[in-house]
């Protein structure tokens, strides 16, 4: 039968317990030397330069406290760059390097305050005082045709504030804000340039269409003057071609143009704005001449008032064209009339004529609204 030496297990667990608890007690005496050799390092670093660490955090550490959830840094308050004058410039330390912050731009003091109704000229005279890119960018700003966010000329130092501060005086209401905005107007790719592209292209085809009917001498009956213009068609009348083409023209146009718009065909069937290919009289052309002119005429005011609301500044000749001005300053006028031409403001009220109607006061432009 085996033997046992009783104790003899019990002997050997004791001193492999000794040992395991001597190797623990050594490992945790060198983590300490390690961690006192660590703060004395960290005191060194944080005594040579005590203003960038935070007081609360340099308290707890050189009296051995636990730092534990206390910023070692110190907070910097921002330097206020407004209080820089022209030409100053300001560096403080920051984190991963040094930021240098320059003063603001003044304008020179030989550059005029123009006003917002200030003439071409003046603007040109403005414009010639800064060279070829400063009058690109300026007039560009301006106009809301360049895009102040997307300029790299803008980006260069204090160039932003500069360019800024000269278009401000070029046009007083110009507004970084209204950028967005105006740009629905003047980009020809979006909906209400195009819009304004078809309404406008309409305006020219009524133009034309009015001029060829001017030249059929049509008579006044419909049933007559379809016959005669039948028979002259026959004949190889140059008259009814040009009115064909005229005509053609504007039905197409105008499917595209008021639709876009929100003009209905029983609106404009309402408004006497429908014309048969060749029976109709003389009166039902003038009709639907000037009844087409008052459509369009209306939809260009209305774009022009939501203009004048978002970009607070009068469109000029972005929406309505100087060459649909005319064509439709003619149409009203009618043969031997005055046209809109009013000698006052009282004069031209009394005339009743529709919201959006463009008119000149003593040759002025104005707008009924």
């Amino acid at each position: 039968m085996p033997s046992y030496k009783v104790g003899g297990g019990v002997e050997g667990a004791a001193t492999t317990l000794l040992e395991h608890v001597q190797r623990q007690t050594k490992r945790r005496e060198e983590e300490e030397d390690q961690q006192r050799e660590w703060d004395r390092e960290l005191r060194k670093i944080v005594l040579s330069n005590p203003d960038d660490y935070n007081p609360p955090y340099v308290e707890a550490l050189l009296s051995g406290q636990p730092t534990s959830g206390i910023s070692p840094l110190a907070t910097t308050a921002p330097f206020d760059y407004s209080a820089l004058r022209p030409g100053q410039t300001y560096s403080q330390k920051v984190r991963g390097g040094t930021l240098t912050t320059q003063g603001g731009y003044s304008v020179p003091e030989d550059m005029p305050l123009l006003t917002p109704d200030a003439t071409d000229e003046e603007k040109t005279a403005y414009l010639d005082r800064l060279n070829p890119e400063d009058q690109e960018i300026i007039k560009g700003l301006a106009d809301y045709t360049l895009d102040p966010t997307k300029t790299s000329s803008l980006m260069r130092g204090n160039q932003r504030q500069r360019l800024l501060a000269l278009t401000k005086r070029y046009a007083p209401d110009f507004d970084m804000k209204s950028f967005t905005a105006a740009q629905q107007y003047a980009n020809p790719n979006t909906k209400v340039g195009q819009n304004i592209t078809s309404l406008n292209t309409l305006v020219g085809h009524i133009g034309y269409l009015q001029d060829a009917l001017g030249n059929l001498e049509a008579s006044g009956q419909p049933l007559e003057n379809a016959v005669i213009l039948t028979a002259r068609n026959l004949t190889g009348d140059p008259t009814i071609t040009n009115y064909d083409v005229a005509k053609e023209v504007v039905d197409n146009e105008a499917q595209r143009a008021l639709s876009g718009v929100g003009v209905t065909q029983q609106g404009m069937e309402r408004q006497g704005a429908i014309l048969p290919r060749r029976r109709f009289g003389k009166q039902q052309a003038e009709q639907y001449v000037r009844a087409m002119s008052h459509i369009l005429q209306a939809r260009l005011g209305a774009l022009e008032s939501g203009y004048r609301q978002q970009i607070r500044r009068d469109p000029r000749d972005l929406i309505t064209y100087p060459e649909s001005r005319q064509i439709l300053t003619r149409v009203f006028g009618g043969p031997g009339g005055k046209g809109n031409d009013f000698a006052s403001e009282q004069e031209a009220l009394s005339a009743n004529l529709p919201l959006g109607t463009h008119i000149t006061i003593n040759g002025r432009p104005a707008i009924i609204e």
